[in-house]
């Protein structure tokens, strides 16, 4: 079992090569990159803002040196402010996407930002993006990966929440213990939305919340 330590910013490129093949076939990115040979182009440079965004806030794991997993996360009352999605490079996202594209992303993420501001209240950590090499898949990592996110969480008496669009990851995510909170077909794609709350063990209660 490949060990889970903090993501090294010499590697953030291969954790972005890592998360796209993990999510090639992922239906929120299979949405909005339609075309399967220019989604697995672009979905390295187009995952490596969030992978930045995990190391300015060292919220940011890999499981193992070549990477072989990785989960990036948002701490508890963290913000993304302008100058800080300037800085990660989310504001070149338009040009890396393509307009359609970035579209598309957007919607999706405006909507589960409306239903996060209901369902989603108090501090927490957010879980931006999880991925396994598709060649160590169901090997552990992911559940390790989980576990010092976890431990992180306990230290303070923190929830932990994640989206996802693959509805066949559910099983894998309450073995884990996450909780199903809030599931919604979006409108515009039919993609099945759900969102999943770890509550810890240290504080229980509904403090919930999406940093924005």
């Amino acid at each position: 079992m490949p060990d889970v330590h903090p993501l090294k910013e010499q590697d953030s490129g291969l954790a972005g090569s890592v998360l796209s093949r993990a999510l090639q076939h992922d239906p929120l990115r299979a949405y909005i990159i339609p075309d399967a040979a220019e989604r697995l182009e672009k979905s390295p440079a187009s995952l490596e803002p969030f992978v930045r965004l995990g190391l300015s806030t060292g919220a940011a794991w890999s499981a193992g040196s070549a990477p072989e997993g990785v989960l990036i996360a948002q701490p508890p009352g963290f913000d993304v402010t302008p100058e800080i999605a300037a800085e990660i490079g989310l504001m070149a996202l338009p040009s890396i996407l393509g307009t359609d594209a970035w579209i598309r992303q957007g919607e999706v993420f405006e909507y589960l930002e409306e239903h996060h501001r209901n369902e989603v209240q108090g501090p927490h950590w957010y879980v931006a993006v999880v991925g396994v090499n598709p060649a160590r898949q169901r090997q552990g990592i992911g559940r390790e990966l989980f576990a010092t996110i976890f431990a992180e969480a306990d230290r303070t008496g923190t929830p932990v929440y994640l989206d996802t669009a693959q509805p066949l990851n559910r099983a894998f995510f309450e073995s884990v213990g996450l909780e199903l909170i809030f599931e919604s077909v979006h409108p515009a794609s039919g993609l099945n939305l759900q969102t999943y709350r770890r509550g810890s063990r240290l504080k229980a209660g509904p403090e919930r919340a999406r940093p924005s």
